[in-house]
Order: C-alpha cells, then structure tokens, then sequence
C-alpha cells in the first residue's frame, strides 16, 4: 500500500485542537472545526480546500524571512503551529469557480510580544512578492504613523537581510508625492509596479489640511 504523506504542522496542530491535546480559545477551535468540516461538506458551497496553496505562504517565509532583533536575530524564521495552521486555512480555502481566495479579512488578536507585527511584516513581503497579485499593494494602518511604521520598517529588515528578496526588489525607499493640491501620500515603493505603505490617521488630517491650505 501507498504509504500515506505525513501531515504538516498545520495540519497536525488543528487535529492536536479537535482532539483537546491543544487548548486554546473558543474561537480558534471554532475556525478549526469549520475547516475540519469543510473539508468533507464545502463542495456544496462551491468551496474547496487548495494545501499548496495553503503550504506555500508559510514555505515561503520560512525560506526567505529572516529576524532582525533579540537572539534570533540573522536567523530564518521558523514559524509557530498555530501560525502555521493560520496561514494554512487562510490562503488555502478558495472559491471553486474562480479560485480567488475564500477568507478576505482574517482578525487575529494576541498579547504584546507575540510576534503580531512580524508576522503582519512577512505577510506584506509575501503579498508583494511571491502572492502573484499583479501591482499589489500592501497597507500597514495604525492610529499613529509610527505604530504603522513598525511593521514597514520591518519588512525593510527583512528585504535587506535576504538576497533573494533583495534581488526581487528594484527600489526600497520612503517617497512622499503630492499628485494633487489636496492629495497627499506617504507610500513605499517595494517595485516599480507595487507598493507597500505605512499609513495613519494623521495622514487623513495632514492630507486635509493641505487642502485647506490650497484653497
């Protein structure tokens, strides 16, 4: 007999969740519950469940992200299972008609310090590199510009610390442009046909008051 293909640690961490080997909260299980039950029922939804798809987000961080603080810094990032498992379901569910991907908001909630903004930092290098979305564009919004930097400024990190990454890039550098009186944009430009920008509201209120400074 074929010898089955072992599970990934995604895979392995929603089953330790169904099981109750792994305790977490209600609405993780609740996400890996619908995923389990899916599998067998989304056909008549006109889903379905795409594991390379799912795989390769997670392949690809752990290939080509890097840390750059604390102990592990220099270090390729391997990632947590429940990460993995988040990811997984994430990217892996689509639509069976179009294949356009299933999940287009994901909310995740964490205490500080467990890693929100790198991995918000991966996902943006992912998006704009390797998700083949043609132009794409990445967002980082916070209420202050700095909080939103965080995550930007670690992609940077990231790109500069990979030479495959790097080499994927043509220009990495904070630009401000004023296409019009009343517009304006801070935007960093990862390509020259993508983009990925730190963004807040004080950008609505300096962009206003450019405006009325204009009139």
């Amino acid at each position: 007999m074929p010898k089955k293909p072992s599970k990934t640690r995604a895979e392995r961490y929603i089953a330790g969740v169904l099981s109750g080997k792994i305790v977490t909260s209600k609405f993780v299980r609740l996400a890996c519950e619908r995923h389990q039950r899916d599998l067998s029922e989304g056909h008549l939804r006109n889903l379905k469940f795409d594991p390379v798809k799912g795989q390769h987000v997670i392949t690809f961080i752990e290939q080509f992200c890097h840390h750059s603080q604390g102990e592990w810094a220099k270090q390729l990032v391997v990632l947590e299972p429940w990460q993995c498992a988040l990811l997984y379901i994430a990217y892996g569910w689509r639509w069976a008609d179009t294949s356009y991907r299933r999940f287009k908001f994901v909310y995740v909630e964490l205490a500080k310090g467990n890693g929100k903004s790198f991995l918000a930092s991966a996902l943006g290098v992912y998006e704009l590199i390797a998700s083949g979305e043609p132009g794409a564009e990445v967002y980082s919004v916070a209420t202050k510009k700095d909080q939103a930097r965080i995550v930007f400024s670690e992609a940077e990190r990231m790109v500069a610390a990979s030479p495959a990454l790097k080499s994927a890039s043509s220009h990495f550098a904070t630009t401000c442009i004023s296409p019009a009186p009343r517009q304006s944009f801070s935007l960093c430009r990862l390509t020259r046909i993508r983009l990925m920008v730190p963004a807040s509201s004080s950008d609505r209120r300096r962009a206003a008051r450019l405006g009325r400074l204009s009139t």
